[in-house]
């Protein structure tokens, strides 16, 4: 599950630069060992992504 902020210079969809803020929740129920920490079930990723267009 991911929840993610936005931020934009101006409004509309259009609006460049953009500023995202976020988090994620991960959960291997699989055992596929996909996660970072291979010795780990969950876990939890935060992150900034910036979109700009020139």
């Amino acid at each position: 599950m991911t929840v993610a902020q936005a931020f934009s210079m101006g409004e509309g969809f259009f609006a460049r630069p953009e500023i995202r803020v976020y988090g994620t929740y991960l959960n291997d129920r699989s055992d596929s060992a996909q996660l970072a920490d291979k010795s780990k079930k969950n876990e939890f990723l935060v992150g900034v992504q910036v979109e700009a267009w020139f």
